[in-house]
């Protein structure tokens, strides 16, 4: 009996032991692909291109069904040292389940520039605001 209960033991302990690992310090962008849970989005997403001096800002919200009006407010922002401040600001209101909003910005100076799209997502009076940023893209 105690032998058995020996090699019980023994195996219970070579099973026990950890597994090992590490974690990845390489800066990875998954962009849409990891997603928080929201009540009434479905998706949002903020993207911008450049075409010389010109930049194209694109604002897409979706929301789930029964939402009644998506509120979009599009902020291009532009890199200082390590922080980003708002340079230009505009909007949408739309009484849909899903917005699209783009802004093209001509004839920008020299430097490196991103989008915040930040949305309120109504059903009904109830709402919630969800906020994504785009890639970066220098001039």
């Amino acid at each position: 009996m105690k032998k058995v209960l020996s090699i019980l033991v023994a195996t219970a302990m070579m099973f026990s032991f950890g597994v090992c690992t590490y974690a990845d310090d390489t800066d990875t962008n998954y962009n849409d692909q990891i997603s928080p849970q929201y009540s009434y989005t479905e998706r949002i997403s903020s993207t911008i291109s450049k075409s010389g001096t010109t930049l194209t800002c694109t604002s897409t919200v979706s929301g789930f069904s029964g939402i009644t009006k998506i509120t979009i407010t599009q902020e291009l922002q532009k890199k200082n040292g390590t922080s980003w401040p708002s340079i230009n600001g505009r909007g949408t209101t739309v009484f849909s389940s899903r917005a699209y909003f783009v802004q093209p910005y001509s004839n920008v100076a020299k430097g490196t520039y991103r989008v915040k799209t930040i949305a309120k997502v109504y059903k009904g009076s109830n709402y919630e605001t969800v906020t994504a940023y785009s890639n970066s893209v220098t001039v």
